[in-house]
This record gives structure tokens, sequence and C-alpha cells, in this order.
């Protein structure tokens, strides 16, 4: 790209050689699509992406498609749930095997969110690693430390192993996957305080009130576990707690003002990402995308997210555990509403998405403050694909010429010694 000013010189062999034939018109890289979970995300190593981190959001943007809703002409898949990038890198801490960054890349805008991690893709972070010798195999199951880089903590996965490598046929189901398959379990009970570094309840209470226009002020919870949250009650706001994301339209309003008031509770800037608003309503019967019944006797509550003007079609991982300890702490809106637990599942909270049921272990020391000694749920993931994609150079030149150094896209990339 010696067109631009500001373009890597390490993308293109001939670049800075003095040689004076034009250069490519498309940019090679090294890619792997999986699947985790209910995400599917592009996997990258970092040694393959530009020195200059201010450079990686245009990259991502061009190679997904972003900045057109149906990213036609890239590698995503037209919905938040498969406009994912996961970095992975060497680790840089004492008791981390990788580290872990991810990019959530706009559908429809030309925009890359850094502020989060996708905990289903962890799933997939965790089984790349074994597949790319970054770890040591061990049979039956290998345990992979991730220092995730976007919230500065630390997660665990662990993978099983069979003599051919990561396994993926098993017996687990993941509600919103089609089939079965092997259980990847996810810990991120050392991610409290994971977004402002102020604890598990970044106001200091369980109840805040905030103002929502044609409700008055209504109680939530702040929660910051994984990627913060704030929960608020359906009824509140005169919703059921099972709207599908074909009513998005109708209730998009209600989430971004219960999200900018959280936001002005904690006094951080409205551009921020988080805490992304959750809904939560009463163990109840519902229909799933599918078509399925969920009766109320197989969830303890039932949680909903609109976050980007978009309902998540399933449960993020990182809200469910947000979910999950919000339900076991006593006082919180989550926990109001949740069913009691029965002593075969104690410890368990059992979650009524829009696919369907995503359980998860979660449990609060509650004294002298709350701290989370368990927050974990089990996903699956496979390899899809590995080869080699191809930028439009034109494009990601385009993108560095419109995208401002300043802007979040290329500001604020977390920033990794090499």
């Amino acid at each position: 790209m010696r067109t631009s000013k500001d373009a890597p010189p390490e993308l293109d062999a001939q670049a800075g050689s003095g040689m004076e034939a034009p250069l490519p018109p498309q940019i090679p890289i090294r890619i792997a699509i999986m699947r985790g979970g209910t995400s599917r995300g592009i996997f990258l190593l970092e040694n393959d992406l530009p020195r200059d981190h201010s450079l990686w959001g245009p990259f991502l943007i061009a190679l997904l498609g972003g900045g057109d809703v149906r990213q036609i002409d890239g590698l995503g898949g037209a919905d938040p749930l498969t406009s994912k990038v996961c970095i992975i890198g060497p680790p840089r801490h004492e008791d981390s095997d990788i580290t872990y960054t991810f990019a959530q890349v706009g559908v429809g805008q030309s925009e890359v969110s850094w502020e989060i991690n996708c905990g289903n893709l962890t799933a997939a972070v965790g089984a790349f690693a074994v597949e790319q010798s970054l770890v040591s195999a061990i049979v039956p199951t290998t345990s992979v430390s991730i220092y995730q880089s976007n919230t500065r903590r630390r997660l665990t996965a662990l993978v099983p192993v069979g003599p051919h490598g990561v396994e993926i046929e098993g017996e687990t189901v993941i509600d919103g996957v089609p089939g079965t398959g092997a259980a990847i379990d996810i810990d991120f009970s050392d991610t409290t305080g994971a977004t402002l570094d102020r604890g598990l309840l970044p106001t200091g209470a369980r109840i805040d009130k905030i103002e929502i226009a044609g409700f008055g002020a209504i109680p939530c919870t702040i929660v910051d576990l994984a990627n913060m949250c704030v929960f608020f009650k359906a009824t509140d706001v005169g919703l059921t707690g099972i709207e599908a994301p074909a009513q998005t339209d109708q209730i998009r309003d209600v989430f971004r003002a219960v999200q900018v008031q959280a936001q002005q509770v904690l006094g951080i800037d409205h551009s921020r990402t988080t805490p992304w608003p959750i809904m939560v309503g009463p163990a109840q019967d519902y229909q799933t995308l599918n078509g399925d019944q969920v009766p109320a006797t197989a969830i303890d509550l039932t949680v909903r997210l609109v976050a980007r003007n978009t309902m998540h079609k399933a449960s993020p991982g990182t809200g469910a555990c947000c979910a999950a300890v919000a339900a076991a702490l006593h006082g919180t809106v989550v926990h109001e509403i949740t069913s009691t637990p029965t002593p075969e599942r104690s410890g368990v909270v059992r979650l009524g998405h829009p696919s369907g049921v995503m359980p998860v272990a979660a449990a609060v020391a509650d004294h002298p403050d709350p701290t989370v000694t368990r927050a974990v749920f089990r996903r699956t993931a496979r390899t899809i694909l590995h080869g080699t994609a191809y930028l439009r150079r034109s494009r990601v030149e385009q993108l560095l010429r419109d995208i401002p150094l300043s802007a979040p896209t290329r500001a604020l990339v977390p920033r990794l010694e090499r």
C-alpha cells in the first residue's frame, strides 16, 4: 500500500525494496474459520498482522466485508454472531499459554469494537491452541490458560483430546447449534472487573435506580464479569421477557435507554459498547427461533440482549456468566426473579434465550464482599476451514484514509509487545 502514508510495509514482501513493479491488487493472509458455541469467527495468528496495531481495524473490516450489511465482499456472515475475529499470539504472562485478542467487526458499519470478549469463541480459542501445537496436547483433557487482552483477564479452557487430536464428536447439545459435539468447559471465575476494574459490582450497589422515559425510575443491577452487563426486569418496562429477535425494532429504544442510563450512573462515555443491556424475566413457557417449545420447568429465568440495535439470537457466553452470577447473588434484580434451584442442580442456573437453554455453573462467596468462586459454561467447537484469504488492497487503503487514527477502531486495539 505504497499510496497510503500509513500503509504497513510488512504486508508486502517487496515494499521498501526499491522495486518499481506495481503491488498486487490483493493481500493474502492465512486464516482458519472456526465455530465456537453459537458463534463463528475468523482466526488469525498475531504475527501475520501488521506490527502497527492502528492498522488492524481497517485490515479486519476489509477481510470481513464490514461496512456492508450483507458483507458480500468479505468473510463475514451478515450477522454479529459471525462477524468476529480471534487473534492468537504468544503468552505474555507466566500463568498463560497464549494471548487472545477479540475483534467484533461491524455489520453495516466500517468499525471494529475492541472493548469486549466473545465467550462462545473462547471454546474455539482453546481448541485452536491445541490444534496449532501452541500448547502440548494431553489426553484426555488439555487445560489451556488464555490471557484475554481486551479484558486483561485470564481464562481457562478444558479441551477434550483423543488419539487424533482435538475431539469434536460427543453428546453435548448446545441450543442454537445443530447436532452434538465434544464438551469444552470454559472457566470465567477469574474475570471479575474485566471492563472497569472496579470489582464485581462497579457502582458498589446491588440495585441502582435508573430513569427510563415512560416507565419512571426502575431498578437495575450492574455486574462486571467477563463483559460488563446491566440487568433489568422485563415487567418494569412493559415487556414479558420472551420477546423474539423479530420484535427488535419495537423494543430496541428501551434497551438503549437502559444502557445509556447505566453508563450515566457509572460515569462512562455513552459511545462505549458496555454495559450490555440484558432483560430478564421469570421462568415461563416460550417458543424458540426453530419453533421448539421450552417449558417453564426447563429454565430458571429468561434473558434477552439487544446490542447495536440487534437482539442476540442465543446467549453470549460472557453475558450468560454475568447473568448466572447475578442470579446467585442475593439482592440483585436477577436473583429476585430466578427460580429456586432444586438440590440436584444446586449451583447451576438455566438461562432461557431465543434459541433455547444455556446452563451456567455459578457460585458467589458473599462475605465480606461478593467474590465469584465459580463461573463455568460448556460449549462445543470445531475447525471449519484452514486456508488463505485475500483482502482488496484498494479497500484497505480507502479505510485507512477514511478512519482517523483517533477513532476507536484504530485507537483502542489492545497493545501487545512482540
